[in-house]
């Protein structure tokens, strides 16, 4: 059981919703201000920072798949 499942909060300033996805701190990139960074490796992010998240990095995320 992971702490998604544990119901952790997402970790974006101001925000108080629970946790969906979590990503690594090294793939955060332009995001990184809006975070409350801590000790962790993995940053915990609600369906409507994922979102943000994911449309922000889409060109490079497709880059990296065609590379393999």
């Amino acid at each position: 059981m992971g702490k998604i499942d544990k119901g952790v909060h997402c970790m974006v300033k101001g925000c108080a919703n629970v946790a969906v996805r979590s990503i690594s701190i090294n793939d955060l990139g332009p995001m990184s201000s809006k975070v409350e960074r801590g000790s962790t490796r993995r940053v915990y992010l609600c369906a409507e920072h994922y979102k943000e998240w994911k449309k922000i990095n889409r060109d490079r995320i497709k880059l990296e798949r065609l590379r393999f």
